[in-house]
């Protein structure tokens, strides 16, 4: 019966602890989402945060984009295929 209890305490302690684990990476992901919809028609993404930097590409209405940094009314994209670019604060809203 000792044994019996012993690998129980074992097996719930070791269950105690991946539910916290779960738990908190879920926690984060809920709260550190940095996700955003582009609403302006089209958007040329800059290499810089002001209107003289390089054209890299263009996005479109409706797109998701991950955001990582503001600067100056500038907010710093990254998309799904890797592209990174600076667009204007207000052409997109976050989820």
């Amino acid at each position: 019966m000792k044994r019996l209890t012993f690998y129980s305490g074992i097996i719930a302690l070791f269950w105690f602890g991946f539910s916290i684990y779960a738990a908190q990476t879920n926690f984060d992901y809920a709260v550190n989402d940095n996700r955003a919809v582009v609403f302006a028609s089209t958007v040329n993404a800059k290499s810089a945060p002001d209107q003289k930097g390089k054209d890299l590409f263009v996005i479109h209405e409706g797109l998701v984009v991950s955001t990582s940094d503001e600067l100056n009314g500038w907010v710093r994209i990254k998309l799904s295929n890797g592209n990174v670019g600076w667009i204007p604060e207000n052409s997109i809203r976050a989820i």
